[in-house]
């Protein structure tokens, strides 16, 4: 919603619109990407800079049910 992109932006906090489906999490030095969606989906059109994430699981393209998951700079 606008508020709580306004709010996050108050407070400095990065907002990504992302599909419904797509759902991003951080566990130590590792970001995930779950795509729930029951397509494909291309995380280089949702996630900024996911064409050259250092990549320990899959990759930028994520099958249905797939997950992804990389090394935070």
């Amino acid at each position: 919603s606008r508020r709580l992109r306004e709010a996050a932006g108050a407070a400095g906090l990065a907002c990504l619109a992302l599909p419904d489906d797509l759902r991003l999490r951080r566990r130590g030095g590792l970001r995930f990407a779950v795509n729930y969606a029951p397509e494909a989906l291309d995380l280089t059109r949702h996630v900024p800079g996911a064409g050259a994430f250092d990549y320990v699981l899959g990759g930028a393209h994520l099958p249905p049910a797939g997950v992804a998951a990389w090394r935070e700079a």
